[in-house]
């Protein structure tokens, strides 16, 4: 190493507290006019960040502090009396060896399990499942993968492999994502340094916005289509309580109970939000238009103490592995059916339950609602969530609004 280049190594309590109150002590490395810092385990107190500096210190245990403290520069030291040339990567793999070893070994399947576990209270059966369909996928392509194995190159040919197997654009994104979950675990949990980050140099892909809305006319056509099949009529029947429901999710028509209904009005908190959102959750208020009491009569459960679910798809003797299948079963069902009305419609687009939200999120807009309000009935925490909803301006509407360019 030059002499040129000054090396040296200090402590310095950093300013920003944590929750505990006290501030992390940081190791700095400074070398030739660059420098980085490195948090330890010791937490002090300013006042005794003060006193551990004092040659007349008294205090045993803020003494082990301080010898502590004195340990992280020796080890600095001799870490990099061992580098031939100093660059901080080389540094921090000579540090930080013992804590490599320990664990970077750790496998891509243990981490995410050790994720998942972390997680399993706040999330849903279904964003579970998502993760064991990503070990099963990541272990067919790589089998034993190690968490140090999850680089840039690796990302990129397991992109390549999903590719080959013919999956979707949005679904690679997905599957990546929860990679990128993972890895940002395996950072917080010191499994991998922040500095091995596999995604610096990777984007995710994200296939574009598909916009499923109907035209006004078509959600008229739909809705008042006339079929002798009960299924049919069934599927065209929830599909047009969703859409008049501010475009509910499937899921929250299935747990919707008779105790939601408040007078002429349907009050009820998102599923997909419950757990999700920190900013408190926004109460959907559903005005109970007569196809909807219609509905209700036809399909629904007897009423009796108020407690009972609206629609007989699921009961309380479920699990909530139960319910999400079940759930998944009532929507593949109905789209089944739609498919089948719109095949008797000749129309070329496959219409699914999520066209309903949608449809009514972008008829609304046709009809000059304010996006704020559309958001709110929506439950959406944020204006450009709604926008993703809403469909582009029609050809009619286009050729419309060119014509008011000549009306001077």
């Amino acid at each position: 190493m030059s002499k040129a280049n000054v090396l040296t190594y200090f402590t310095i309590l950093e300013n920003r507290a944590k929750k505990s109150g006290l501030f992390p002590v940081c190791l700095v490395v400074y070398y030739n006019g660059a420098k980085k810092r490195y948090r330890t385990d010791v937490d002090l107190s300013e006042d005794d960040w003060k006193k551990i500096k004092s040659p007349k210190l008294r205090d045993e245990k803020l003494k082990e502090k301080r010898s502590d403290i004195n340990g992280f520069i020796k080890k600095a030291q001799t870490a990099g009396k061992k580098l031939s040339e100093f660059t901080f990567e080389a540094f921090e793999e000579e540090y930080f060896k013992k804590k490599q070893l320990d664990t970077l070994d750790i496998t891509f399947e243990k981490c995410t399990r050790a994720f998942m576990d972390e997680k399993a209270s706040e999330w849903s059966i279904k964003t579970t499942l998502m993760y064991e369909t990503i070990l099963t996928s990541v272990g067919n392509f790589h089998s034993n993968l190690k968490m140090k194995g999850v680089t840039t190159e690796f990302l990129r040919k397991y992109e390549n492999h999903l590719s080959s197997k013919s999956k979707a654009i949005s679904t690679i994104g997905i599957y990546l994502r929860q990679i990128r979950a993972v890895c940002n675990y395996a950072i917080k949990k010191k499994y991998i340094l922040a500095e091995k980050y596999p995604f610096k140099n990777f984007t995710v892909p994200a296939a574009q916005k598909n916009k499923r809305a109907l035209s006004d006319k078509d959600i008229k056509t739909l809705i008042e289509y006339n079929t002798d099949k009960p299924e049919e009529k069934k599927a065209i029947d929830f599909w047009t309580f969703s859409y008049l429901g501010n475009g509910m999710n499937f899921k929250d028509i299935a747990l919707l109970k008779y105790s939601n209904i408040q007078g002429d009005h349907i009050k009820f908190y998102r599923s997909k939000t419950k757990k999700t959102n920190k900013g408190g959750q926004k109460e959907i208020n559903i005005y109970m238009l007569p196809r909807i009491l219609e509905i209700i009569q036809c399909w629904g459960n007897a009423r009796e103490t108020g407690k009972e679910y609206i629609f007989p798809i699921l009961n309380e003797r479920m699990s909530a592995l139960e319910q999400h299948v079940t759930i998944a079963q009532f929507i593949q069902t109905t789209n089944k059916y739609l498919k089948s009305v719109t095949d008797k419609l000749e129309w070329k687009i496959t219409v699914t339950t999520y066209y309903a939200r949608h449809s009514y999120a972008t008829h609304l807009m046709r009809a000059k609602a304010p996006i704020a309000y559309i958001s709110e009935t929506m439950g959406h925490s944020s204006i450009p969530t709604t926008e993703n909803y809403l469909s582009s301006f029609s050809d009619e509407s286009v050729k419309d609004i060119a014509g008011l360019l000549m009306e001077l």
